[in-house]
């Protein structure tokens, strides 16, 4: 399932960059590039689907294609993200090592999201839904107080511009993945009850 796929490449991810190993950039790309390729041959199938539909019918197919679009979001971003990770363990800026261990306990958090968010749409339990949720508040909580501590060690001097910017970067990407996350959540809260998870994103 896709949701399951890309928590897994994000697990990966985040493994090299803690072990401080170059990502194989050409690997995780391909991987998440395919998966975009899914995700739009799946929306361009449902958009077939929709010709000749009564409109009272089509509420249901565009929320799935409106769920597809969020998590094709989320898959650019992380494809984002793992550039700017590869930053850190190929030749490019370094981050400090306060930055490092904020950023793996943000991944460990975003993949928790995903994985969850997995289980959310193969179980339709509402339970994982509000997980989700807390989650994502968690995270974005995590998200200003690290802004705020790294932003003061780059006004002491403590971390150049360069490793302030890159951080400040993941941070970003984060925050946009949650917001894609939470507005899944959404479409699937309205899903819910409907007795079939989406196929296939799971």
């Amino acid at each position: 399932m896709i949701i399951d796929r890309v928590a897994a490449i994000l697990g990966r991810a985040r493994d090299a960059f803690f072990r401080r190993k170059a990502l194989p950039g050409e690997d995780f790309g391909k991987e998440l590039h395919d998966l975009i390729e899914e995700i739009a041959f799946t929306a361009v199938r449902e958009d077939e689907r929709v010709i000749g539909m009564p409109v009272r019918s089509r509420g249901r197919t565009f929320r799935y294609q409106s769920i597809l679009t969020h998590l094709h979001m989320v898959i650019a971003t992380i494809v984002s993200l793992v550039e700017e990770l590869h930053e850190q363990t190929g030749e490019g800026t370094s981050l400090c090592e306060k930055a490092v261990e904020e950023t793996d306990l943000l991944l460990a958090q975003q993949e928790m999201i995903l994985c969850t968010l997995g289980e959310a749409v193969r179980s339709g339990h509402g339970g994982h839904l509000h997980a989700v949720c807390r989650g994502c508040r968690e995270l974005l909580r995590i998200c200003r107080k690290s802004a705020t501590a790294h932003e003061r060690r780059a006004a002491g001097g403590l971390c150049l511009p360069g490793e302030a910017m890159l951080f400040l970067t993941i941070l970003d990407r984060m925050r946009s993945l949650v917001h894609h996350e939470e507005e899944t959540v959404r479409l699937l809260v309205r899903w819910k009850g409907t007795g079939r998870a989406p196929a296939g994103i799971g």
